[in-house]
């Protein structure tokens, strides 16, 4: 499979495990799993991929850059990014820090109110540079925030490990973003 059909294979992947499930005639489970078999008919239905197949969805799960996916017992989740109402993962104590991606026209906003989920379910957080990097050049020049999880566990900020050194977090006060570096 090319790259370019990996990328839209993974879009609509997104789309449908993420954000819309109901347009696809899917159901998430309270964790936002469904069975990888309903996932390949929906993909069929749809027409977008009129020959998808398990395997397919499981090289995209694999290969995904972000670790979007996960596949357990024949059933697939997106990790995060969920707009719709799921509670993915159990609440966890995370290193004593984070790193947060985001862009420089972003960082007046983050002074004043901190970091908010705005339209997803939780704020993204990562153990590793490269992963938060990725997600803040996707708006223009990339700026990481790294977040003292300390603080934040006190100001009331709970943590979620999503996999793969992804963490999700309810929104982040200001005084909890301890350092910026642009990138």
């Amino acid at each position: 499979m090319q790259q370019k059909e990996k990328k839209r294979y993974s879009k609509v992947l997104s789309l449908m495990l993420r954000h819309e499930p109901e347009a696809f005639g899917i159901t998430l489970d309270h964790q936002g799993f469904t069975p990888l078999e309903d996932v390949v008919h929906a993909l069929r239905r749809k027409g977008s991929f009129p020959h998808a197949t398990k395997e397919e969805i499981h090289t995209i799960a694999a290969d995904s850059d972000k670790q979007r996916f996960e596949i357990v017992s024949g059933h697939i989740r997106a990790r995060y990014g969920h707009s719709v109402n799921v509670e993915p993962h159990d609440k966890e104590t995370p290193p004593p820090y984070l790193l947060h991606g985001t862009h420089v026209e972003a960082l007046p906003a983050i002074r004043r109110e901190g970091i908010n989920r705005r339209n997803r379910r939780y704020v993204h957080l990562s153990e590793h540079e490269d992963f938060a990097q990725l997600a803040g050049q996707r708006r223009g020049q990339a700026v990481l925030l790294t977040i003292d999880t300390t603080a934040a566990e006190k100001a009331g900020v709970a943590f979620f490990r999503a996999g793969s050194g992804v963490w999700l977090s309810t929104n982040i006060p200001p005084h909890c973003v301890v350092e910026e570096k642009r990138v």
